[in-house]
């Protein structure tokens, strides 16, 4: 039963149905184009699904381009219209009104449920190839709850979830029904902005493409005042960072309390805790809407294939992310073919995890070895601190420069992308240089205010001026992070179309790097052979 609906009420009480009745649920995303969503959906072979409107709006486009509809029934979360009845009966797809559902006698016979049977689907984000659809069973579903699962829980009845992301994003559904078990109040949120003011959320999940966002927004009105006001925000500022990384504990003392007041209002003015995850984060990043927002946040790194979170903690800003969660083996392997420097080559390795229940597997394949060791292709290294690990990159995407040691195109996107110019960015180089290709989408804002002459956004890309702009902003933020010579950028090409489609981009506003290197190739290909002559 595929489920394919914004965040309501109705969407968990008809995945919690499906799970109990021994049908097994997949959430699927209405922003993933058509022929993506056709390929899920004939991946599992599914024939009924649950929409809203949108949903079903989807569904009929769907039918529109094969000619026939791939669904063949509709529970709708909405009220039907004449005009959708009709529609549905061209395509002979049968709808069925949930609140008909919604009224009828609570059935008294419990269907017994094996712990090894199918609980859920869930397709991964497709970021590192062509999405898979993971089989996950009743027991492994409720290891991912154990692993999580506190003795004393840092929530409670008094805090506040602000719900706005798809709850086809199987940490998200995870997230949700843990809360729930806290007695966590949840908000179902449409237009986020101004249902912050009315929730005043005291949890919030942010991923951390968002939290760049949010950063970029926050420094742009900041960048307006003038004055006591710009000079208190400054001030206050410094002060919090510098007892942040001494280690101190952060206080909303009365004169942060005026700093910040218009921005922490803005998120309800009651935030305690942001949870994030799904990619690497900028610690800066992470330190700044901190010390604004006055809350802490938790980081977490996880898998579908390996449950939900595997390794999570209240983030220090060191970029560890803590040791193994409950019930987890944790272990590094040695990878021969990575150099990095600086590091001793016993402290970092692929990790791999394991759990005492065997862990799930895609549709075709399994995702783990013979002794049950999930081979997770991240690259991790091992920190004294709290005996911690720390995500260094996925290892197919660590490349190798001419010097022969490795470069992780993650962390330096997360550098990069702080240059005011940049919107989006994606990197590269090979054993021919020793230094950085990039692609950039440009920031029109950014563009806008410091192009005092009018410049049409079709025109930059050859425009020497502002391109040699972006260069030494990627210059001065390489010196100041101190990164290595073979990790400055030497040749970029300017993009202004943003990337935004499903293609490119995953739900969780994850690039994907293999469809980006694949559609500009020839562009990065010809930068690197400039620069080799």
């Amino acid at each position: 039963m595929g489920i394919m609906a914004n965040p309501r009420q109705e969407w968990f009480y008809t995945d919690l149905a499906c799970m109990g009745l021994g049908i097994a649920p997949v959430g699927l995303t209405e922003c993933d184009q058509e022929i993506i969503l056709l390929e899920k959906i004939r991946s599992l072979d599914m024939k009924n699904v649950s929409v809203d409107r949108k949903g079903l709006m989807k569904i009929f486009s769907l039918a529109e381009m094969l000619g026939e509809s791939p669904i063949e029934k509709v529970l709708f979360f909405d009220d039907i219209t004449p005009d959708e009845i009709s529609r549905a009966h061209n395509f002979n797809i049968q709808i069925f009104r949930f609140k008909d559902f919604s009224v009828l006698p609570l059935s008294s016979n419990l269907i017994e449920i094996n712990p090894k049977n199918i609980c859920l689907f869930a397709f991964t984000t497709g970021v590192t190839g062509p999405f898979k659809a993971v089989k996950i069973t009743h027991e492994q579903y409720m290891s991912s709850f154990t692993s999580i699962i506190f003795e004393n829980p840092p929530v409670s009845n008094d805090d506040v979830y602000a719900l706005y992301t798809n709850l086809s994003l199987y940490g998200e559904r995870i997230l949700n029904y843990m809360l729930t078990i806290y007695g966590v109040r949840i908000g179902f949120s449409k237009d986020l902005k101004e249902d912050l003011m009315v929730m005043k959320p005291t949890l919030m999940l942010v991923i951390p493409r968002v939290l760049d966002f949010l950063t970029d927004g926050i420094k742009f009105e900041i960048s307006k005042r003038t004055g006591l006001a710009e000079s208190l925000f400054k001030k206050c500022y410094q002060n919090s960072l510098m007892k942040m990384e001494k280690g101190k504990p952060y206080k909303k003392g009365f004169w942060n309390n005026i700093a910040f007041r218009e921005i922490r209002e803005s998120f309800g003015g009651k935030l305690r805790y942001l949870l994030t995850g799904s990619l690497p984060s900028n610690i800066d990043t992470m330190k700044f809407i901190s010390i604004c927002l006055g809350c802490g946040i938790y980081e977490a790194y996880g898998l579908i294939e390996a449950g939900y979170s595997n390794i999570y903690s209240l983030s220090t800003f060191s970029g560890c992310l803590g040791g193994p969660a409950p019930g987890w083996e944790a272990k590094l392997v040695f990878t021969p073919d990575i150099l990095l420097e600086d590091i001793s080559k016993d402290m970092y390795g692929e990790l791999w995890l394991r759990h005492e229940i065997p862990s799930s597997s895609y549709i075709t394949q399994s995702t783990s070895d013979n002794d049950n060791w999930i081979h997770t292709g991240d690259l991790f290294m091992l920190t004294n601190e709290r005996f911690g690990f720390c995500f260094i990159e996925r290892i197919q995407y660590v490349m190798h420069t001419k010097c022969g040691f490795a470069v992780c195109p993650q962390k330096l996107e997360n550098i990069y992308r702080q240059n005011p110019y940049v919107a989006q960015m994606i990197v590269y180089t090979d054993k021919r240089i020793n230094g950085l290709v990039c692609i950039i989408v440009v920031d029109e804002r950014t563009l806008h205010k410091k192009c005092t002459s009018m410049v049409k956004i079709e025109e930059i890309r050859n425009n020497h001026i502002i391109k040699q702009n972006i260069i030494d902003g990627f210059n001065e933020l390489a010196r100041d992070k101190r990164l290595k010579i073979y990790e400055y950028v030497l040749d970029l090409y300017i993009e202004i179309d943003p990337w935004t489609t499903s293609e490119l981009i995953s739900e969780c506003l994850k690039i994907k790097r293999y469809a980006l290197l694949d559609k500009y190739n020839d562009c990065l290909q010809d930068m690197i052979s400039r620069l080799n002559k």
